[in-house]
C-alpha cells in the first residue's frame, strides 16, 4: 500500500531505494517484519547505525498514518533498548528528518548507537563507510538479533 497517491507501485520500485531494498532484499536489510523494516545506513555515523522504515511507501513523517508511525516508533524503541541490552551501545540517538535533510523520500527513523565519549556532538558529524562486506554482515547479524528478539 502506498500513502503517496501520486506515486504508482512501478514508480516506487524504480525510484525509492528503500522500497527496492524491502522488496528485493539487500545486504544492508536487517529485518522486515509486518509494517516495519530495519536497514543498515550505508554511510553510518557509528557502526550499527540503522534506519527503521515502514514497509509501505510513506514519503515522510507528516504523511504517516498513526498506526504506521506507532509501528516505526515501537521498533526504534526496541532497537535502541536492544543495543544497550546486548552490550553494543551505552545508549542511542533516535531521530527523524522531515523533508529538509531527508535524503530519501520514504519515512525513516535513524537509530544511532552511542557510547560515552564517542565524540559525536550535535547533528553534524563525519560519516564513514563499512570496511567491507564482512563488516556489513557482522552488523546486520547483530542488529537482526536485536530487532527480531
Amino acid at each position: 500500500m502506498c500513502y503517496d497517491a501520486a506515486v504508482t507501485r512501478a514508480e516506487r520500485s524504480s525510484v525509492c531505494v528503500f522500497c527496492r531494498i524491502l522488496s528485493e532484499g539487500d545486504p544492508y536489510l536487517v529485518a522486515r517484519r509486518g509494517e516495519v523494516g530495519v536497514i543498515l545506513d550505508r554511510a553510518p555515523v557509528a557502526l550499527g547505525h540503522a534506519l527503521v522504515v515502514p514497509t509501505a511507501h510513506v514519503p515522510n513523517l507528516e504523511a504517516a498514518p498513526d498506526d504506521v508511525l506507532a509501528a516505526v516508533a515501537a521498533t526504534a524503541r526496541r532497537l535502541a533498548a536492544g543495543l544497550r541490552a546486548a552490550g553494543l551501545a551505552d545508549g542511542a540517538l533516535v531521530l527523524t528528518n522531515v523533508i529538509v535533510s531527508q535524503s530519501v523520500d520514504h519515512l525513516h527513523c535513524h537509530v544511532v548507537p552511542r557510547h560515552r565519549g564517542d565524540g559525536l556532538r550535535g547533528l553534524l558529524w563525519p560519516r564513514r563507510r563499512y570496511r567491507d562486506a564482512d563488516e556489513v554482515a557482522l552488523w546486520r547479524g547483530r542488529l537482526e538479533a536485536v530487532v527480531t528478539a
